[in-house]
Formats: C-alpha cells, sequence, structure tokens
C-alpha cells in the first residue's frame, strides 16, 4: 500500500471490499430492490439512528481535534435529527414523540446486538483514539452522499412517497457554505459532488503525511461496515 496517497484514496480503496459486503446484507439488499415493508424500514432507520446519535455525538464532543476539525460541519452533515423525522413520518408522529412511542420502546428493550456492538465500538473509539472516528464519518457520510441517493429513489418509489422529501430527509443535505436544509431545497449531484469534495479535501488536511495514522485506517476501514 503506497502510504504517500493522501488518506482519502486509501480509504476509498480500503473500503471498496466492505461496502461489496454491506451490499449483500439481507436488509440492503431487500431496500435495493424494493421489497421492504414499512415496518421493516422503520427498524432500519431506528438501527441507523442509534449509530449516528453515538457518532454524532463523539464528534461533537471532539469537534476541535486537529484531524477531525476539517470535515467537521454538523450542520450540513448531521443526520440524527433526520433520522428522527422520517422515522416520526412512518410512524405518523410528531419527531417529538418519538421516544414514547411503543415502536421505538420495544426496539431499546431488544436492540439488535450487531447495534449495540457498533454503537460501543465508537464510544470506544471516541474515548480512546477519537481521530479513528475519521474513519465512521468517511463511510457514513460518504455512503449517504453517494449510494444513499440511489436508496432514496428506490425507497420513494417503494413507499409512494411525495415529492416533499417526508420520509426520506435522511438522504437530503443542503449545498456547501449554505444554511440548514430547508424543505424542498435538497442539494442537487452536482452540489453533492462539491460536498463530497470538500470533505475528502478535508479527510485529506486533517490526516495530512502521518504515515503511521494512514496505516491505521487503511486497517481500520474495513471494521464500520463489517
Amino acid at each position: 500500500m503506497d502510504f504517500a496517497l493522501p488518506i482519502s484514496e486509501l480509504m476509498r480503496t480500503g473500503t471498496a471490499a466492505a461496502h461489496t459486503k454491506a451490499e449483500s446484507n439481507p436488509a440492503v439488499a431487500k431496500i435495493i430492490g424494493g421489497h421492504m415493508e414499512p415496518h421493516e424500514y422503520v427498524q432500519y432507520l431506528m438501527m441507523l439512528w442509534h449509530v449516528y446519535n453515538a457518532m454524532e455525538i463523539a464528534l461533537d464532543e471532539h469537534a476541535s481535534h486537529p484531524v477531525l476539525a476539517p470535515t467537521y460541519n454538523p450542520t450540513l452533515l448531521g443526520r440524527t435529527h433526520t433520522l428522527s423525522r422520517d422515522i416520526a413520518h412512518f410512524l405518523d408522529i410528531s419527531p417529538t414523540a418519538l421516544t414514547t412511542h411503543p415502536t421505538w420502546v420495544d426496539f431499546l428493550a431488544s436492540m439488535p446486538p450487531a447495534v449495540t456492538n457498533y454503537v460501543n465500538r465508537i464510544r470506544t473509539v471516541a474515548t480512546a483514539s477519537p481521530e479513528l472516528l475519521l474513519a465512521h464519518t468517511y463511510v457514513r457520510y460518504l455512503g449517504d452522499l453517494s449510494g444513499g441517493q440511489f436508496i432514496r429513489l428506490r425507497m420513494v418509489k417503494t413507499f409512494n412517497l411525495d415529492s416533499s422529501g417526508k420520509g426520506v430527509q435522511f438522504y437530503d443535505f443542503g449545498s456547501l457554505g449554505g444554511g440548514p436544509l430547508r424543505e424542498g431545497k435538497r442539494a442537487g449531484m452536482g452540489e453533492l459532488k462539491k460536498v463530497k469534495e470538500w470533505f475528502r479535501d478535508g479527510m485529506n488536511a486533517g490526516v495530512g503525511d502521518d504515515e503511521a495514522l494512514k496505516g491505521e485506517y487503511s486497517y481500520y476501514a474495513i471494521l464500520p461496515v463489517s
């Protein structure tokens, strides 16, 4: 592996196999195939909520870390609040009522071990080696900005959602340098490309030429989606 390459390129190569593996996950296969029932999708969104909530709390705590600061932009990238809105949409409730809804309460009582393990891994990394949170943000946010846009189209078709974006706000981003995402004002593909370029540039700036750190990331890259 050529550690003279920027970290964004090393991560892109290192996560390729992991992304292929993730696509064979039964839940992801059902989403891509358009065969997921609404209650199954709600369960999937709740799993994501707990992952993103843990990750974004950790990012807030380490916002000034020199490796993480160049890509820290919760207004642009934060997904926890959009997941809350999507879950609430499918449950036909207000997001403020989410945590007391029986579906949410039942999920907490029997959370899948894989989700618990993932969340615990994020929290452990945040405490011991916060710079490795960058691997999680790369896999999650770049995935949402890329393949997530295809999933958005599938979900709109599968659940016959209207053009308001309600139910798929998780996949909607604002423009780079803009304010909070407003309903009906989501970024187009050209703007999403700029966001991805900004993120990769930020990764490269944060990690720089630190080959030891690049080596850690190259190993760790396969873990977030395993």
